[in-house]
């Protein structure tokens, strides 16, 4: 699914974990409001809508199709809820890994001077 998903330029889904997986991507997504379908949890409808082009009816598939890739961004924070409601949080582990690679700087041996200050950061970064 994920090399599918990776080679759309939109996804046309439902209430599905398809949909909250191409979220990631951050691309238009055009979402089958079924009319008759609730959810358990009130809040999730608005998740879903918020980070998609809903239509209700088959006649409104192409204009939701239309208007999702006319302008890919409008949607764009509402994919963002979305992501934050079902994935994983994306945390701040690399921001903070790259800026201690670039404190320690150039060191490829612990025979090197710059050694000591890899060990010094390293105590205080745990």
């Amino acid at each position: 699914m994920e090399a599918l998903l990776a080679a759309a330029d939109l996804l046309v889904g439902d209430y599905s974990s398809v949909m909250t997986s191409y979220s990631l991507l951050d691309r238009p997504i055009v979402f089958f409001d079924k009319p008759d379908f609730e959810f358990t949890f009130a809040d999730l409808k608005d998740v879903f809508t918020g980070a998609s082009h809903p239509f209700a009816h088959i006649d409104e598939l192409v204009s939701a199709c239309r208007a999702a890739l006319s302008d890919p961004k409008v949607k764009a924070e509402g994919r963002a809820r979305m992501r934050s409601v079902f994935c994983a949080h994306e945390g701040k582990s690399a921001a903070y890994m790259a800026d201690l690679i670039h404190a320690i700087g150039r060191v490829s041996s612990t025979r090197e001077s710059g050694w000591e200050s890899v060990r010094t950061l390293a105590k205080h970064s745990v």
